[in-house]
């Protein structure tokens, strides 16, 4: 006999991201930003037209990784260590360390 008690059911598993392997950033730029714990940092990066694929963030000029960090740092709320770990995050999705 079942135990009457609510069944705590499993969640499925997630789908894996194709090609997804060790090192390879997350496909999106909030999960990316999740990922590193700084999903604060989104919107600002939305506005500035970051908000779908990584490779947008990854493949931009150079010259435009200052308007991403100005970006950020004018965000209400965001502090300079956050900002400090974005910049660091930012060079490493970049490959720029």
């Amino acid at each position: 006999r079942r135990c009457a008690c609510p069944q705590v059911q499993s969640e499925p598993e997630p789908e894996p991201e194709p090609e997804l392997s060790e090192g390879v950033p997350p496909r999106t730029v909030l999960a990316w930003l999740q990922s590193v714990k700084l999903e604060a940092c989104y919107a600002s990066l939305a506005e500035l037209g970051y908000d779908e694929d990584v490779d947008m963030i990854i493949d931009e000029e150079e010259e435009e990784v200052p308007a991403m960090v100005a970006a950020v740092e004018a965000t209400e709320g965001i502090k300079r260590p956050t900002l400090n770990k974005f910049k660091r995050e930012l060079k490493k999705l970049r490959g720029d360390e």
